[in-house]
């Protein structure tokens, strides 16, 4: 998959090169491919860099959009949007149906910081309505769950793969400030030791993934890297 980079610039990362935004306009954008509509046994992570966004609430990476105009809500990753005093901790958001609606959403933020201008390895693992959430390689077991509504699939909609923005009623927002590295997605559900071993940099050969290169390479992870 070819990606766009907009304003983003390289800079040192966890390892390598990652991207670092600007919070204000700077972004990345994957189009649409229904290859990434990927409705059950998602696995997603990244390395982040970033202090607390506050009430604007960066987004790391998802295939969503918000708002009331299109449902077009899929998943996402970012900073903690629904509760102004967890701001620096880690959201992830799932819809069903591609709206907000009672029964179609769930949005789980961590109870550990994450946005504290350190650099922290988040992720998460969907499966038929189990949304667990990753810090640093270890399973977060006090999640709050802000929404916890019945999710068995997550809905296959027509949006570009963001990372570091997202869309609201068909408006750029949310820009991310800090740092995004070895962005990953996976249409399997990854195993705890296979979330430390990505967290401590080990290569782990079984996993299927896309090279992120900003085109496709016929696998099935996507890690940012400098073309």
């Amino acid at each position: 998959f070819n990606g766009t980079i907009n304003g983003a610039s390289w800079a040192s990362g966890k390892q390598g090169q990652g991207l670092s935004f600007d919070g204000v306009d700077d972004k990345v954008t994957v189009p649409h491919n229904a290859t990434l509509n990927i409705t059950n046994n998602l696995s997603a992570s990244a390395w982040i860099k970033a202090a607390d966004p506050g009430a604007s609430g960066g987004i790391i990476v998802g295939k969503h959009q918000g708002g009331n105009v299109n449902n077009q809500r899929g998943w996402i990753m970012s900073a903690t949007t629904v509760s102004a005093t967890d701001s620096d901790k880690l959201q992830v958001v799932i819809s069903e149906n591609g709206t907000s609606s009672s029964g179609n959403l769930k949005i789980y933020y961590s109870s550990l910081p994450v946005f504290d201008n350190n650099w922290h390895h988040v992720g998460f693992t969907f499966s038929s309505n189990e949304l667990k959430l990753y810090i640093d390689g270890v399973e977060d077991i006090n999640i709050v769950k802000f929404r916890d509504d019945h999710v068995s699939s997550i809905n296959a909609n027509d949006e570009a793969l963001t990372i570091g923005w997202h869309q609201v009623d068909n408006a750029a927002t949310r820009f991310f400030n800090g740092i995004i590295d070895e962005v990953a997605i996976y249409d399997q559900l990854l195993t705890p030791d296979q979330m430390i071993g990505m967290s401590d940099m080990v290569s782990n050969s079984t996993l299927d993934r896309w090279t992120f290169q900003y085109e496709y390479d016929g696998r099935r992870r996507m890690t940012e890297k400098k073309v």
